[in-house]
């Protein structure tokens, strides 16, 4: 880490290069950990994420913080809540497939998360930083130019991720130090101690995959979510082509509860994988659809914010955390993402809404 007397207040910008939401891919087709060995859909959560609800579900003596079904999902042995991997691994090819299109989707500049770091003491601790979340439509690249990957990509951002919305699109966030577009999500009273960040913005957290994915448009809003990773030192170019210290994330970890009303009703964003769907979306009459909905129901295990939690509330919502790691970059201009597609849709003819109360 950098000598105290000649940091102060660094803004850092880093782009998030590879998720892991405990899905891999083998050369049999199947699920596998990244030593080869199989993942089957009831294996132990993989050890990403915290123990949201301060409850250890199924561990001894343990109890739980609402009143689950009987096929929601156990915690790990340290209580962290992460019942969102056995969803993945449910969705199996499905799941591999949008794993891996988000990574090359992520590398390839197509669209990405982007967390700003400000006020840092470029130290192992800082008490008082602030941690912005946007997402972006993608690198701004020169006809047939790639990411370079070395500190000078400049990643566009989602309006609706900066105070002032739509009125703020053509505005170059990179200016004033990249502080030129206010985050709508942010946590002033995030902080870094033994060289890990830790951020914990409320109430609520869009982790927006893109309009460009296989996957489909995936959106994780994730309330109350933490974000922590290990801020690793690095290098990168300058826009005079020098060298400069810089830092990326490793071990990185987002995590939160996604509330079943809205995974059920961001399904419609994703194509039925199968191949007699004839171009039908993942909602409504969909027969994948009506298979994941009960599935996806009985595994909630969390309400969807702490303050209900130990009040004997029927769990509403599914733990989620995903693994991450995020490299230095710029913030570009602010320009939209396109619309999602709205999948089978409303009865009203609006965006597909569901719940796990409906039929």
């Amino acid at each position: 880490m950098s000598d105290p007397s000649l940091v102060t207040g660094l803004s850092l910008v880093l782009a998030m290069q590879s998720v892991d939401v405990g899905v891999g891919v083998g050369p049999d087709g199947g699920l596998t950990t990244k030593d080869g060995g199989l993942i089957p859909a009831s294996s132990p959560q993989p050890h990403i994420g915290f123990d949201l609800d301060n409850a250890c579900t199924c561990c001894p003596g343990g109890t739980t913080s609402c009143i689950q079904s009987s096929t929601a999902d156990c915690d790990d042995d340290a209580g962290r809540d992460n019942t969102g991997i056995k969803l993945f691994r449910t969705l199996e090819g499905t799941g591999q497939m949008g794993n891996e299109a988000v990574d090359q989707a992520l590398s390839s500049g197509l669209y990405g998360i982007v967390i700003q770091l400000t006020g840092y003491n470029g130290q192992l601790n800082d008490r008082d930083v602030t941690v912005n979340v946007f997402a972006s439509n993608g690198v701004v690249l020169a006809a047939g130019a790639s990411p370079q990957h070395n500190g000078t990509d400049k990643w566009t951002v989602d309006p609706r991720y900066v105070t002032g919305g739509s009125s703020m699109v053509g505005t170059d966030c990179e200016l004033d130090n990249g502080n030129n577009c206010p985050a709508t999500y942010s946590d002033n009273g995030a902080y870094v101690t033994c060289g890990v960040l830790v951020a914990h913005p409320t109430p609520a957290v869009p982790f927006t995959f893109g309009g460009r994915a296989a996957f489909g448009g995936t959106e994780m809003l994730l309330q109350e979510p933490y974000i922590v990773g290990t801020l690793q030192p690095t290098s990168v170019m300058t826009t005079s082509g020098g060298i400069s210290p810089s830092w990326r994330i490793i071990n990185g970890s987002v995590s939160g509860r996604w509330e079943s009303q809205a995974l059920l009703s961001n399904m419609a964003t994703i194509p039925d994988p199968s191949p007699d769907a004839g171009g039908e979306f993942i909602c409504g009459s969909d027969p994948v659809y009506q298979i994941l909905k009960p599935f996806i129901c009985g595994l909630q295990d969390i309400t969807r914010t702490a303050g209900h939690d130990n009040m004997n509330l029927t769990c509403d919502s599914i733990s989620m955390a995903f693994g991450f790691t995020a490299e230095p970059a710029l913030l570009g201009v602010v320009a939209p993402i396109p619309q999602q597609p709205a999948g089978c849709g409303g009865p009203d003819g609006g965006t597909f809404s569901d719940t796990c109360d409906s039929p």
